[in-house]
């Protein structure tokens, strides 16, 4: 009698069949895309938020992860973690305490076993077009409840601790989308968001006449300093980075009416 694949087996095949064939793939990716999955992954892992890659190992990061999984889609990253956290990969899944590119990659060649069987399924399927996939309702309200449990809950709590909203990886406007959107827990009122903008504003433009007047020690630094500069001169430059930091705030006022009502972020998810 032919043995039966588990049940296990089978749901993983499920997973893996449906990342492989999701159309959006790595090197069409931006980095915010990147960002998500990554920062997704590291929580997914525990790696300690003081252990956060800064920006020139980010980089290094992702160029890595474009090099050599230009063909993957980006869903496959979270699908892979996914396993390893499950024990489901046959290999040291222990980050450490960091999350390198060495690391991302035990964890992808691993996968990558599990993944070529699945290709040749696939090939030898009736899979002719490859369609958009578009999520029920049911599956966004799931994402966005898995976006809560591993991405905000830990931002929130890590707030309660040092009062301060730190996001790491995630692009800030997924931050305030969950938080002030979604969940609509702030309202406010058009002063109020013309005060915000303005401290926002000035936050920023303060941080980088900050950084353009410091001490160079490379060439690098002496052009990126240079290029601050001009852009200040300008006066209409820093728009995305004022917009994040708007985003910022408004999350952290959230918190902190949560906190003071004696309430948590738990309560909505």
């Amino acid at each position: 009698m032919e043995n039966l694949p588990s049940k296990k087996h089978t749901q993983n095949f499920l997973k893996i069949s449906d990342a492989i064939q999701h159309p959006y793939k790595i090197k069409d990716a931006i980095d915010d895309e990147l960002k998500i999955e990554i920062s997704f992954a590291m929580n997914l892992m525990g790696v300690p938020l003081d252990r956060l890659p800064n920006q020139m190992q980010r980089n290094v990061l992702f160029q890595f992860i474009r090099d050599n999984y230009p063909f993957y889609s980006v869903a496959e990253i979270r699908t892979a973690f996914t396993m390893a956290a499950k024990g489901d990969l046959q290999c040291d899944c222990n980050h450490y305490g960091s999350f390198s590119a060495e690391y991302f990659g035990r964890i992808m060649k691993a996968y990558s076993e599990n993944r070529s069987k699945e290709v040749i399924k696939i090939g030898n399927s009736n899979f002719v077009e490859e369609k958009p996939y578009i999520p029920t309702d049911e599956e966004k309200r799931k994402i966005q409840r898995e976006f809560d449990e591993t991405v905000v809950l830990p931002i929130w709590q890590n707030y309660l601790k040092t009062d301060r909203v730190e996001i790491g990886y995630v692009p800030m406007k997924l931050i305030y989308d969950s938080v002030c959107v979604f969940h609509a827990l702030l309202t406010l009122s058009k002063e109020q968001k013309d005060k915000i903008y303005q401290e926002a504003k000035e936050s920023v433009l303060n941080q980088k006449k900050m950084m353009s007047e410091s001490k160079s020690s490379s060439r690098q630094e002496q052009k990126e300093k240079m290029e601050i500069r001009q852009a200040l001169e300008s006066g209409s430059a820093f728009g995305s980075e004022i917009q994040s930091e708007c985003y910022r705030k408004c999350v952290f006022l959230a918190f902190e009416k949560l906190r003071n009502e004696g309430k948590s972020f738990s309560e909505f998810l």
